[in-house]
C-alpha cells in the first residue's frame, strides 16, 4: 500500500482546540460534538492544533478525485467538512456517521446524492449514511 499517515486534527481553520483522548473514542471537545465537556467520556483532555482539510490534501498531493472518504469524527463532521475544498477536489463515495443537517445541506449544495443509511438490526442508533458524487 501507498497510504500516507497524517498526524493532525482537521477542522474549519487553523487553531488550537480542546481534544479528548479516550479509550476507543475521542475527538474535539465542544457543544456540538459527542465529546461535550463534563460528559464523563474524557479521560484526558489536551490542546491539539487543527488544520483545514484543504491544507492536508495539498500537503500530501492528494488526487483531485478521491474514490472513498470515510468520515467518523464524533460529531465534528460538519466542522471538518467546512474546509473540504469542493472547488478542487471531489469524492466518489462518502460514508459519514450521523451527519447533522448542516452537513446534509452542504452535501446537497455540492450536488452529492444520498444513497442509504446502514443500521445494525436490533439497534435504534443510526450508523453511517452513504452519499455519492453525481454521475
Amino acid at each position: 500500500r501507498r497510504c500516507r499517515l497524517v498526524t493532525c486534527a482537521i477542522a474549519d481553520k487553523e487553531r488550537d482546540v480542546k481534544f479528548a483522548f479516550t479509550e476507543g473514542l475521542g475527538g474535539i471537545v465542544g457543544g456540538s460534538t459527542s465529546n461535550k465537556p463534563g460528559s464523563g467520556r474524557d479521560l484526558c483532555v489536551g490542546l491539539v492544533h487543527t488544520v483545514p482539510f484543504a491544507m492536508v490534501l495539498e500537503r500530501i498531493s492528494a488526487p483531485k478525485q478521491i474514490d472513498y472518504l470515510s468520515l467518523d469524527v464524533e460529531g465534528a463532521e460538519s466542522l471538518v467538512m467546512k474546509s473540504f475544498p469542493f472547488d478542487t477536489h471531489s469524492f466518489g463515495v462518502l460514508s459519514v456517521e450521523r451527519p447533522k443537517l448542516e452537513l446534509v445541506n452542504m452535501l446537497r449544495h455540492h450536488h452529492y446524492g444520498f444513497v442509504c443509511v446502514v443500521n445494525i438490526p436490533g439497534h435504534a442508533r443510526q450508523l453511517d449514511e452513504f452519499w455519492v458524487q453525481p454521475a
